[in-house]
């Protein structure tokens, strides 16, 4: 993959897209998010992106601002 395509920022509009990861995965990405110092637990938040986690970790081409995990993971 690309560097290019893995530095491509997601949007909320991209929930709308279809392209999602499995379950698995997503749950393993939403894992590290909760473990971080960066990650805000009353609203689910990162502190870095402001994404809320549970909708960004289920997208396809979503990455975390801190290299923890990528689309690949």
């Amino acid at each position: 993959m690309s560097e290019e395509k893995k530095k491509k920022s997601v949007t909320p509009l991209d929930l709308f897209k279809g392209e999602y990861v499995s379950k698995e995965i997503s749950e393993k990405r939403l894992d590290i998010c909760r473990q971080c110092n960066k990650f805000l637990k009353i609203t689910q938040q990162c502190k870095m992106c402001l994404c809320i986690m549970p909708a960004k970790t289920i997208l396809t081409h979503a990455s975390c601002p801190l290299d923890k995990w990528g689309p690949e993971s």
